[in-house]
């Protein structure tokens, strides 16, 4: 069954996925709509792109040469995907603060929806 991703917005209408992906180069961009397009369109998604890290919460992994980049999401009502923010990953692992802030978002989300 396919998913379909949504950018969310938070309370002040700012999209920080968005915004996040607006401020990478276009090669960049481009691999990042490939990836949220096969995470929407695949049946079984690889973990080298989607993979749960705590809870409710998971990363879609994106790689650009020597570049990793991390977008947040959880699923809401089967198979929607709600992508939270976007970064750029220095690290092996994910930042908590990076999970925490998903996990707010996520609360954020839900008391709306």
């Amino acid at each position: 069954m396919p998913r379909e991703i949504e950018l969310m917005e938070n309370n002040k209408g700012k999209c920080e996925a968005l915004e996040f992906i607006e401020k990478q180069n276009d090669k960049t961009q481009k691999k990042i709509y490939y990836v949220l397009k096969l995470v929407e369109d695949l049946e079984i998604v690889p973990r080298e792109y989607l993979k749960k890290l705590k809870g409710n919460i998971y990363e879609i992994r994106i790689q650009m040469a020597n570049n990793i980049f991390r977008f947040l999401s959880f699923f809401h009502k089967g198979n929607l995907v709600i992508v939270t923010h976007g970064f750029q990953k220095k690290s092996q692992k994910t930042p908590p603060g990076e999970i925490d802030k998903a996990e707010k978002l996520r609360e954020e989300y839900l008391s709306r929806n």
